[in-house]
């Protein structure tokens, strides 16, 4: 589940003299809005932000304080549509350099602290500097300009993608995306920021007005960067300081309750809630840029939480590290789109050669092969300017069924001349060719996890499934999904097997052995989910779902300590899948959905089929379909079994051709013209009156 949680300052009146209202944040608007579908947003934010400043019992592997000051790499998207709009470098730089004494402690108006509250007020120990590399490696200030179509942008995320007017984030695992745009007027907005895993990764980052980013030409009383120091704590799992409700809790112990947002610069104490007074400086209030000048201790480990937790991608970011430019490097990229299943014998494969020189590159050789199969050379030719790449699309292959490796090397470069850097010539990935046939057995106990041929899908980069030695039905490992540690609900985690031929036996079934509890009684429960893919995983099709009750293995069905079952606390569930059968290359795909409340457990999966009857096993023998591959016609023969129906299907299932023979003459062939298909694989289903008979045929024109 992705959830979006939006930090917005709305401004009213944006004249020299103008006052600004109470109520300068849509955050918990927003999320009341995606309550409407996701009852448990609130209460899920809050875990968030509590788990990530403490450890108790239920949170086992808590991320810890950074041992050391964290650098976080920036990027800046400026999008304008008018000069006035395109801000100067040095406005850019005064505002990282905000960021920078504002997270550190060292700004200058720290000394303004109440004495109450000096003890309390921290170094965050986390450090920001514009990025000198792009994530392909390319030299960099940091700094995007696009001049937009649009003359100022609505709340939304148009800003962030180039197809409505934006500009796409750069990796935001590795750096903190910043759009500097204009807001609609109509919009009122200063700003707005995505929690940590509160949304997808395409859209993560912090959004600032331009008139209100950095210290140079912007609007009093939000003129000294405050505002995207706010909307950045936002961005590190910060709430605002009044919880947003009346003594509400922003889940921080060292910041006192307050009954509100305060405004404007308040005259200390200006106490609420029985405190002793309003922590009305703190960045995470509404005060005016002035007045604020403290991040707490709490507020510190929450934020370095979020980082080692939830941001870990930035302590290994190399974007703040200069680069140093060969003057020739020519290298292999995988391209990310690229499938890695395919439906047909023919795999035609795809690369990107991208040039990470000074010099132009104007050739290259590749030599590639598949398994051990022997060597083939491409060799591309050109003007590729420096860090630019392209796409290449070698000659098709036909390979058997199965899983292989494919690999590359450039050989040689602009007319064989010396690579500035070699690690970066070679590349090399894996790939499942058509379906594999039944039975299908897997209890995890081999040495690699995720078996070979199946896969992980983990899109928060969080906890997934994983092997574990703590529990299993028979062996010694199965697969869990740890969800007592996995704070962040709502996301789901997928273990797909590789595809499967359910046409090599009949009524295909799925059996697997799972083990389940609740944690608590609150009505919260994970989820487990089944789906079947006849398209090549192109859509999937539910047929399996789970949770609450209905999930759970064991009686009671609660209990507030780690699940690990025993042996008699496992089910076997049984999913028929004959309606799957027709399908060369199924895909099936376990699909967990986490709600923070016990470890679900995965052993013993099979997908098997049953034994042909005498008379079905009578049947194959009776029918031939010949000739394979074919060019284009192809004859059924069957002497000694009546052919009743036939039907022909393309390699995602789809019926392209049906015939029901009227008349025939026992023994005469049937012919059947493949000339209009194009070319592939093609499942053959001829019913007799002994049974199904499924042909696999290879169309070659």
């Amino acid at each position: 589940m992705f959830r979006q949680v939006i930090a917005v300052l709305l401004l009213i009146g944006l004249s020299a003299f103008s006052s600004f209202a109470q109520e300068r944040c849509g955050t918990m608007a927003q999320v009341k809005q995606l309550e409407k579908q996701r009852p448990n947003l609130r209460r899920q934010l809050q875990e968030q932000a509590r788990l990530a400043q403490r450890r108790d019992v239920k949170d086992l592997s808590q991320a810890k304080t950074l041992s050391s000051v964290v650098t976080i790499s920036v990027v800046v998207h400026v999008l304008y549509n008018t000069s006035g709009q395109n801000i100067s470098d040095a406005q850019i730089q005064s505002q990282i350099a905000v960021l920078n004494k504002d997270f550190r402690r060292a700004n200058t108006d720290a000394g303004n602290t109440p004495a109450m509250f000096s003890g309390l007020a921290a170094d965050a120990e986390i450090e920001f500097c514009l990025a000198q590399r792009t994530p392909e490696g390319a030299p960099t200030n940091g700094i995007t300009r696009t001049q937009t179509n649009k003359a100022d942008f609505a709340f939304g995320e148009q800003m962030k993608f180039n197809s409505s007017g934006g500009k796409n984030a750069w990796d935001t695992k590795q750096y903190l995306n910043i759009w500097v745009v204009k807001f609609n007027a109509d919009e009122e907005l200063l700003g707005f920021a995505q929690f940590p895993n509160s949304g997808p990764a395409t859209t993560d980052g912090v959004v600032i007005d331009y008139r209100y980013f950095g210290t140079q030409n912007t609007v009093r009383p939000y003129n000294l960067g405050r505002t995207t120091t706010h909307e950045v704590g936002h961005w590190l799992n910060l709430f605002h300081i009044w919880g947003d409700d009346e003594c509400g809790d922003d889940q921080v112990e060292d910041t006192p309750t307050q009954e509100a947002e305060n405004t404007g610069c308040p005259t200390f104490p200006s106490a609420s809630c029985s405190n002793s007074g309003d922590m009305f400086m703190n960045y995470m209030d509404y005060t005016n840029d002035a007045c604020m000048n403290l991040f707490t201790k709490g507020q510190k480990n929450v934020m370095q939480g979020a980082i080692s937790r939830w941001r870990p991608g930035l302590l290994t970011s190399k974007g703040c590290q200069p680069i140093q430019v060969p003057a020739l490097d020519a290298a292999l990229v995988e391209i990310e789109t690229a499938s890695k299943v395919f439906c047909t014998s023919a795999f035609t494969p795809t690369l990107q050669l991208r040039n990470r020189g000074s010099q132009a590159l104007t050739t290259a050789q590749i030599q590639f092969k598949i398994d051990n199969g022997p060597a083939q050379t491409y060799t591309w030719t050109g003007n590729l300017p420096s860090f630019q790449g392209i796409n290449l699309t070698l000659p098709e292959q036909n390979v058997a069924a199965g899983t292989h490796a494919v690999t590359f090397s450039i050989v040689s470069r602009n007319n064989s001349a010396t690579d500035g850097d070699a690690t970066n010539d070679a590349l090399t990935f894996s790939f499942q060719s058509q379906g594999v046939g039944l039975p299908l057995v897997e209890g995890f106990e081999g040495n690699v996890f995720p078996p070979a041929g199946w896969q992980v899908n983990n899109p928060d980069f969080s906890i997934t499934w994983q092997k574990t030695n703590r529990a299993a039905k028979s062996g010694t490992f199965s697969a869990v999904m740890d969800n007592l540690n996995y704070e962040d609900t709502g996301q789901a985690d997928e273990l797909v097997l590789p595809p499967l031929d359910l046409t090599s036996q009949t009524s295909p079934k799925l059996t697997f052995q799972m083990a389940y509890s609740l944690y608590s009684a609150t009505g919260y429960s994970d989820t487990l989910e089944v789906l079947v893919s006849t398209d090549c995983g192109a859509t999937y099709q539910q047929v399996y779902k789970k949770a609450g009750r209905d999930l759970v293995t064991v009686s009671p069905i609660y209990r507030e300590i780690e699940f690990v079952p025993t042996n008699g606390q496992w089910r076997q569930e049984t999913i028929d899948l004959s309606q799957f059968a027709s399908s060369a290359t199924a895909r099936i795909k376990f699909r967990h959905v986490t709600d923070f409340e016990n470890n679900l457990y995965l052993d013993d999966v099979k997908v098997e089929g049953q034994p042909l009857s005498a008379q079905e096993e009578s049947a194959q023998r009776a029918v031939q379909v010949a000739p394979n591959p074919t060019t284009g016609n192809i004859q059924i023969e069957s002497p000694e079994a009546a052919v009743k129906s036939i039907q022909v299907f393309d390699a995602v299932g789809k019926v392209v051709q049906e015939l029901t023979p009227a008349n025939r003459v026992a023994g005469q062939p049937i012919t059947l013209s493949l000339q209009n298909q194009a070319n592939g694989l093609y499942l053959v289903r001829v019913q007799t009156d002994k049974g199904v008979v499924i042909r696999r045929i290879v169309l070659a024109k």
